[in-house]
């Protein structure tokens, strides 16, 4: 079977083995001779009088089975998988946990959750590299000051930065309508390199911090020229 991801990570667990290694009795003649344990003579014997008996061995009946599950995207984003089969046909895993199991040609669609996604992939979870993240920041008017609610909410986006390695950040400043362009492509670069000093005193490497400035070219609330609106005097920044 073979997959092909649209959006979101899709992690495969197999919960059972799908065959019995065989045993080699091959000598290494470029070693000193090796001691024989006392409990080597259980397991000297043929791989083919092992199968179905050794807890490492599976019975012939015994069915590989394997779980794939969607791994939450976060924010606003829900993870998409289609899952294409040896016989072209496709399961398509829509939504945060959507899994599915498989043991041979049986397939059975469940919605999983946090816990079992911990449970059975912890371990892949733990070592994955932490998503990209986007936050927004708010300005006072005509100024390059946080409002007093994005003060609280950047020491949040600060604390991020503590469990990853060399975090690589972009900051875009943006002004709303109000005032000549000139200054607003002026100001929006101010607010967005005074974002640069703050994160650096936190920590984060100059060189992995990239800015610039839209001015108001690129508005998150559409309004007429010399409209004031605080939720376009904003800086986004990107950690990855």
């Amino acid at each position: 079977m073979k997959n092909s991801l649209r959006v979101s990570a899709l992690l495969c667990l197999a919960v059972s083995l799908a065959g019995c290694g065989s045993y080699s009795k091959m000598v290494n003649s470029f070693a000193p001779p090796k001691q024989k344990s006392a409990v080597t003579d259980q397991y000297d014997a043929p791989a083919d009088k092992l199968a179905g008996t050794s807890p490492f061995c599976p019975k012939p009946e015994q069915k590989v089975q394997e779980i794939y599950m969607v791994m939450p995207e976060g924010g606003d984003k829900v993870g998409t998988v289609d899952v294409i089969f040896n016989d072209g046909k496709e399961a398509v895993l829509h939504g945060d946990y959507s899994a599915m199991s498989l043991a041979g040609d049986e397939k059975k669609a469940f919605q999983g959750n946090e816990s079992q996604l911990m449970e059975m992939f912890g371990v892949a979870v733990g070592a994955l590299p932490k998503a990209p993240k986007t936050s927004l920041l708010y300005f006072l008017l005509g100024a390059d000051e946080l409002t007093p609610e994005s003060e609280k909410d950047a020491e949040l986006i600060y604390s991020d930065f503590a469990g990853r390695d060399a975090p690589e950040v972009l900051i875009v400043g943006h002004t709303d309508t109000t005032g000549p362009s000139a200054r607003n492509e002026a100001l929006s670069i101010k607010r967005a390199e005074k974002m640069k000093k703050y994160l650096i005193v936190h920590g984060v490497t100059a060189s992995n911090i990239q800015v610039s400035g839209m001015g108001e070219r690129n508005l998150l609330v559409k309004t007429p020229d010399n409209t004031k609106e605080p939720k376009n005097r904003r800086v986004e920044i990107t950690i990855r």
